[in-house]
């Protein structure tokens, strides 16, 4: 499957997110509580684990695991948006970092921590096979990583150029074949919740590029786009659907 190089380029990543960073739980805030209890379960968090969100945004994630699973330590979110870290900075349970993935590895910020959160963000990693090695040499024997990531066929209706280019970002058998590599076990997964979603909000969603594939798109773009949607779905006024989480456990 063909790679979109802009999704794991940082300046692209670092853009969109800085841009999202005021509205990214506005849009996103159905995800927290399903993430968050995904999280504590697959990583069977107790008070002394000390837990890495790594690209984890705004920390809205992260605030709500520390509030429901009684960590003694804050979690530590690191990620490469510096206007999301900013208003992480204000969330219970959160210290924060600016730094990619690959300069955490390597800093001495790293020490300490048994649990690697990635949810939604493996795919801006610009070289995974680097990067899991990288972990597996951080992590304790018993350590564990956790991927949370979106199912390759998106949801939500798109036009087609959208839509294409969303699926070719999602796929993670090789994510699961760069875990092997590095030394960990793997388990993988499937949760579901179900959604409904007005066809208004979806639609300002889509003109606020809230999906990182419409940063791909002009707005002339997005807005035949959202034309063409509107001609398909004119008698809908919401969708209702199962939303998948894929998910991949890697244990040292």
């Amino acid at each position: 499957m063909a790679v979109i190089e802009e999704y794991s380029d940082p300046d692209f990543v670092r853009t969109h997110y800085n841009n999202m960073a005021e509205r990214y739980e506005t849009f996103h805030s159905y995800v927290r509580d399903k993430a968050s209890e995904i999280a504590i379960r697959w990583l069977s968090l107790t008070p002394d684990d000390r837990l890495a969100d790594i690209g984890g945004g705004t920390g809205y994630i992260a605030e709500s695991i520390w509030k429901s699973a009684g960590l003694k330590s804050p979690i530590f979110v690191v990620d490469i948006s510096d206007k999301e870290i900013e208003i992480a900075k204000h969330k219970q349970g959160v210290t924060t970092l600016v730094s990619s993935v690959n300069d955490f590895l390597q800093s001495a910020d790293v020490k300490g921590y048994n649990k690697y959160l990635i949810s939604f963000a493996v795919h801006h990693f610009p070289d995974q096979q680097r990067v899991f090695k990288m972990m597996y040499n951080c992590l304790p024997p018993g350590g564990e990583v956790l991927i949370i990531q979106w199912p390759e066929r998106f949801p939500l209706p798109l036009w087609k150029a959208a839509f294409t280019k969303r699926t070719q970002v999602q796929n993670l058998d090789n994510t699961v074949l760069y875990l092997k590599e590095a030394g960990f076990t793997v388990e993988r997964g499937e949760e579901k919740c179900h959604r409904t979603v007005q066809k208004d909000d979806y639609f300002a969603r889509l003109r606020n590029k809230g999906y990182i594939v419409l940063e791909l798109f002009t707005t002339e773009e997005i807005e035949i786009g959202i034309k063409e949607l509107s001609e398909t779905l004119k008698n809908r006024d919401a969708f209702e659907f199962d939303e998948i989480y894929n998910i991949v456990k890697a244990t040292k």
